[in-house]
């Protein structure tokens, strides 16, 4: 009977210990939990407020890049066409950079996603200064991606840093921001491409009218300049909205003084052998020359003013051949040339 009293007072102390024990591990998970519930939501501050900071600085720098895109013709960086001036000897790019939107006849305005890729480039460019963070906070930076899209009022980008911080307990990956401006760039730059398209459609033209009909009902204004310079003219084109905001291009066109004629450079005397190739391009100065011939011995190319053909022995002797070139506005000048075509037996003599 002892022994069993006994035993029964062993198995209530060893109930209580392992009670004991639940409570204190049970008390010990709570706890832990309850610490590493508070670390998390710290972290979770934290990147709010780093995220944040990084939004409202790329917001900041948001606006000066656009300006600058809009002012450079829709480049941040060096357009592949820019106006230059020449000093002591030397060729310089106007800084900020004259972007032309049409030279010599070509139009080389930008595309729309050009303009987005560069507006990109220019927020990528704000990294570095964004994100030199006060705090004592120290990121990891990645290869950033920024994804631009032009709206009718609103230019928007997404950026993602791929940047992370690193705390005692965890590393923490910041969310793409979503940055966004109030801009009237898109319909500045469509106006830009519009004009262009116009003076493609009239070369050297200018037309008042197309202009105006293009800016009507747009609360976009438009100031032009034109600069004459050596052999070249160029127009530069100033588009202004009510936010401030100014959009320039250029469009460059040959410049031949006080010529209204076209001019045909001096031609020596012509000698082809038969049965041999001759090629000769004629030298001539006007605006979107075409040339023609008054000869059956060969068909000059109208708008190149090449000369390409292979007499034939029934062409041999001399002729006068008249070549004519003809501008834009029906104005031409002409200039005659003896032609000699020697017999194929000649060829290999040396005189």
């Amino acid at each position: 009977m002892l022994f069993f009293v006994k035993n029964k007072k062993a198995q209530v102390t060893l109930f209580i210990l392992i009670g004991l024990l639940i409570f204190l591990t049970i008390g010990f998970f709570t706890l832990y939990t309850t610490q590493q519930t508070a670390i998390s939501q710290e972290d979770k501050n934290m990147q709010v407020s780093i995220e944040t900071y990084l939004q409202n600085c790329l917001e900041q720098q948001l606006p000066n890049i656009l300006r600058l895109v809009a002012f450079q013709g829709g480049y941040y960086e060096a357009p592949p066409y820019s106006m230059t001036y020449f000093f002591e000897d030397e060729y310089y790019l106007y800084y900020p950079y004259l972007s032309y939107y049409y030279l010599n006849y070509n139009d080389l305005s930008a595309a729309t996603e050009t303009v987005q890729e560069q507006i990109s480039k220019g927020i990528l460019a704000k990294e570095e200064k964004c994100t030199a963070i006060p705090q004592n906070y120290i990121l990891t930076l990645g290869t950033a991606d920024v994804e631009t899209t032009l709206r009718d009022t609103t230019v928007e980008a997404t950026v993602d840093l791929h940047a992370s911080f690193h705390t005692d307990s965890s590393t923490i990956t910041l969310s793409p921001l979503h940055i966004a401006e109030k801009s009237n760039l898109l319909k500045m730059y469509d106006i830009a491409k519009q004009i262009t398209e116009n003076q493609a459609q009239y070369q050297d033209q200018w037309c008042v009218a197309c202009i105006s009909q293009i800016l009507n009902g747009t609360d976009v204004s438009l100031e032009r300049e034109e600069v004459i310079r050596d052999e070249e003219r160029e127009v530069i084109y100033v588009l202004y909205d009510n936010e401030n905001l100014s959009f320039r291009f250029v469009h460059g066109f040959p410049y031949f003084g006080e010529y209204t004629q076209p001019i045909l450079y001096p031609i020596k005397n012509l000698t082809a052998t038969a049965g041999q190739e001759f090629i000769y391009t004629v030298k001539a100065q006007g605006i979107n020359l075409t040339y023609s011939d008054t000869t059956n011995l060969f068909d000059i190319d109208k708008k190149t003013g090449v000369i390409h053909f292979t007499p034939k022995e029934t062409d041999v002797g001399a002729s006068i051949i008249t070549i004519t070139a003809t501008d834009i506005n029906n104005q031409s000048a002409e200039i005659n040339t003896l032609f000699f075509i020697k017999e194929e037996l000649y060829a290999g003599i040396v005189q």
